[in-house]
Formats: structure tokens, C-alpha cells, sequence
């Protein structure tokens, strides 16, 4: 089954910076002995509605990124989703289980189907 997703993003149309986690960004975890927030800073963040990427750029002044990508990402591709965690939040990692490096991240902008400029969209 495809999954339909909403990552914030900086650009339209987005880079490969814009596809890479924090972890991914080689940004030092902030809680480095908490084993299950280290897997989740390694994944990418991304939502299952436009509404929850909105939501956390509004309630984050919009600092990740004033753009909203949409994502078609299929099953059976290099990219493998966790399931939601709260408020439709979801984390992507390689086929591998682990992080999403460059040559991952070219194939997620591969997917973008479109990106939208949250502040002034409404869906």
C-alpha cells in the first residue's frame, strides 16, 4: 500500500537537504543517552494529513520550513515507514531500517507529487 505524506520543507521545490533528518543533518542528538529519542531524531519526521504538517509549522513559527511537500511513497521501495506515534506523525527511514542518507533522500524528491506554501494555504 502507498502512503500519501507531509513533510515541512524550506523550498519549493525542495532539496535533498530538505529530505534528511536531523540525524541525518549530522546534528548532534540533544538527549544522546535516551536510545528510543536517538531513533527517532535518526528518522525522517513526516505526517499523514496536510493539516498535521500545518499544525507544526504554525505551532513552530514555521521554522523547519514555510513549505509543505506532499509525498506519494510507495511499499516496496527503498523507503520504510513507522506507523503513527501520535497525531499522525510518522517517521521514514531506509529499506534497511536505518537512517536516510543522500542517495534515499534523491529518491523521496523523486516523489513529491506537490508543495504547497503553509502560511498561505488552507486545506
Amino acid at each position: 500500500m502507498r502512503r500519501i505524506v507531509y513533510r515541512l520543507v524550506r523550498t519549493s521545490p525542495p532539496t535533498t537537504r530538505d529530505m534528511l533528518s536531523h540525524g541525518a543533518q549530522r546534528k548532534p542528538c540533544p538527549r544522546p543517552r535516551d536510545p528510543k529519542f536517538c531513533r527517532e531524531w535518526a528518522g525522517l519526521s513526516v505526517f499523514d494529513s496536510y493539516r498535521g504538517a500545518k499544525w507544526l509549522g504554525v505551532d513552530f513559527s514555521w521554522r523547519h520550513g514555510e513549505y509543505v511537500a506532499e509525498l506519494d511513497v510507495p511499499d516496496g521501495g527503498p523507503i520504510t515507514c513507522a506507523e503513527p506515534d501520535h497525531k499522525g506523525h510518522l517517521l521514514l527511514y531506509g529499506a534497511d531500517g536505518e537512517m536516510i542518507e543522500v542517495d534515499g533522500a534523491a529518491y523521496l524528491l523523486s516523489r513529491v507529487t506537490r508543495v504547497l506554501h503553509g502560511p498561505s494555504h488552507d486545506e
